[in-house]
């Protein structure tokens, strides 16, 4: 019998390599980066960052700190599917 791992054998090292790597990767962590069109973007564990320039990010934190946003969310819970680290089963 051959002593060298076959390629498939190889394949599926490499991707429970990568498995445990993405497993290993702490989930729903914030982060900034600046893209390279000059604009701020925040990282936030979706596909697609969300990408403003700086101008729009300084109409937009004001608002976020009044509670505009949560207050909405509440009041249309039923309307607006929420999915949280502690309520994942919950979206709708």
């Amino acid at each position: 019998m051959n002593a060298q791992p076959s390629a498939l054998e190889q394949a599926l090292a490499k991707i429970a390599a990568l498995e445990a790597a993405l497993a290993a990767k702490p989930q729903g962590k914030l982060s900034l980066k600046v893209g390279q069109s000059g604009t701020v973007c925040l990282y936030h564990g979706a596909r697609y960052p969300i990408a403003l320039y700086a101008s729009q990010w300084a109409r937009i934190i004001p608002f976020i700190k009044s509670g505009e946003i949560e207050a909405f969310i509440a009041d249309q819970r039923a309307a607006v599917p929420c999915l949280l680290a502690d309520d994942k089963g919950s979206a709708a």
